[in-house]
């Protein structure tokens, strides 16, 4: 899944001049998952924004999340305890910034 977002905000008749500056937001985000097994997981996020509002060396920024899980509630071992926990997830995130 990929999304995009291109926005300009304006206020007319703001009571001071900071807020009747424009702003404008440019960005892409996405997010790819997978599963295999349904016991093994991985997701990795993202995001490229940007604003006029920024540092001129500094406008865009890229973020990311990167996910790990295991779902023991599928395993053989844990079979025996299903009945008493039905769903039990371990994630770890892995966060980045650039």
């Amino acid at each position: 899944m990929v999304i995009g977002v291109l926005r300009n905000y304006l206020t007319a008749n703001a009571g001071d001049l900071q807020s009747s500056l424009p702003a404008r937001n440019l960005g892409v985000s996405g997010r790819a998952t997978y599963d295999y097994d349904e016991r093994y997981l991985a997701e990795f996020d993202f995001g490229y924004n940007g604003s006029e509002r920024f540092a001129a060396n500094h406008r865009f920024g890229f973020f990311s999340v990167d996910r790990l899980g295991l779902n023991i509630a599928n395993e053989k071992f844990f079979k025996p305890l299903t009945n008493v926990i039905s769903k039990l997830k371990i994630k770890r995130d892995l966060r980045i910034g650039w």
